[in-house]
């Protein structure tokens, strides 16, 4: 049983690739508010 490789769609992976560096972008901006967060409570109430 042999699978053929289809090529993606240019359009489909242009959407993919966008999606994912928003996701990237998302998780970021996420991760760096979460230190701040942190370390302004730490800040505050040590």
């Amino acid at each position: 049983m042999s699978e053929e490789i289809i090529p993606p769609d240019p359009e489909q992976e242009q959407y993919a690739y966008a999606l994912t560096r928003r996701l990237f972008k998302y998780t970021l901006v996420g991760t760096i508010l979460f230190s701040a967060t942190i370390i302004s409570f730490w800040y505050f109430f040590v």
